[in-house]
């Protein structure tokens, strides 16, 4: 029986390759394939250091000082704020200390975690949520909307949401939202710890 990946009900609506929850608006792919991110070769953009100012300013408005940058690309975030970026793919990691490969190499605490195009990604959202708190008391996340045409047919996108459906896993990952907005493309939330 098929059941969400978020909040595991078998309410679950859709005929074709991408399914809908009926409980928590999660859209997600299925069946899915994870690309393999240490064989591709990304493309490095100017939108990406002008999303990594865009962020940074706002993250610095709100007191942030530092970063555990999840999914960090090439770790532009950590470098205008600082702080420490993990990413899986080696060409872009490159040779930067402050970026690493998995969780498991990163210590201390931060200001702040950001996940900016990075949870689409994940199959098991609320497991990736609940373990980056361990890490900062505040989240950033960033997320392609629904009606994004990118949001569905972007490589190894396999969740998809409205500001419903990212608010409903964010709660599941622990994290309450204190602000969530649509830009034109993307919604973007900053959460706080759900103190249990």
């Amino acid at each position: 029986m098929l059941t969400c990946p978020v909040c595991g009900t078998s309410r679950i609506y859709g005929d074709g390759k991408w399914k809908i929850c009926g409980q928590c608006g999660i859209e997600f792919r299925h069946p899915y394939e994870i690309p393999d991110y240490h064989a591709t070769k990304p493309k490095i953009k100017s939108k990406h250091l002008k999303r990594a100012r865009r962020q940074a300013e706002y993250l610095q408005e709100h007191g942030v000082d530092s970063v555990l940058d999840f999914g960090c690309g090439c770790g532009r975030l950590v470098d205008i704020i600082g702080g420490v970026g993990v990413e899986l793919n080696d060409v872009l990691r490159g040779d930067n200390d402050s970026i690493h490969e998995g969780l498991g190499d990163v210590e201390g605490r931060f200001s702040c975690a950001v996940m900016s195009h990075v949870l689409e990604h994940i199959p098991d959202p609320v497991e990736a949520l609940l373990r980056i708190r361990d890490y900062a008391p505040m989240l950033y996340v960033e997320v392609p909307h629904v009606d994004n045409s990118s949001a569905k047919c972007a490589p190894g996108h396999i969740l998809a949401f409205d500001k419903f459906a990212l608010t409903n896993v964010l709660e599941y990952g622990g994290w309450k939202v204190e602000e969530i907005w649509r830009t034109q493309k993307e919604i973007c939330a900053l959460c706080s710890m759900i103190t249990r």
